[in-house]
């Protein structure tokens, strides 16, 4: 069972008395592929897409992605260069981080970090 408490997602097993699993927590730890998701969960794909879509609208793949590419932001904007976002991320190769990113976003990782040394510091 999926709940949302504060803005994060848990998950909840209502087979076996569990802690509440925090979603956005392990994520990372699955490398954002929902059968890893679902094995460490206990449930099917299929149940965990299920219940993805009943309340939270989109499928479990989807959600994975865009918690990828916010922790990718996260980590661009605290510093890190894209190669090594790409590395912590599981992403093949820096090239294709920043395909996805360019995707996700609009602009490119290199890009988004020179917006943001403008917006902060005013540099040109």
């Amino acid at each position: 069972m999926i709940r949302i408490v504060k803005g994060e997602v848990f998950y909840m097993s209502v087979r076996r008395l569990q802690n509440p699993v925090n979603l956005n927590q392990i994520a990372n730890h699955c490398r954002y592929r929902v059968k890893r998701l679902s094995d460490t969960l206990g449930v099917s794909s299929r149940q965990l897409e299920r219940e993805f879509k009943a309340v939270l609208g989109v499928n479990p793949k989807w959600w994975l992605r865009q918690q990828r590419m916010l922790n990718a932001r996260k980590l661009l904007l605290s510093g890190l260069s894209p190669k090594e976002i790409a590395a912590e991320l599981g992403f093949i190769n820096e090239n294709k981080f920043a395909e996805e990113f360019k995707l996700f976003y609009g602009i490119g990782p290199r890009q988004m970090i020179q917006e943001e040394r403008e917006r902060r510091f005013g540099e040109m």
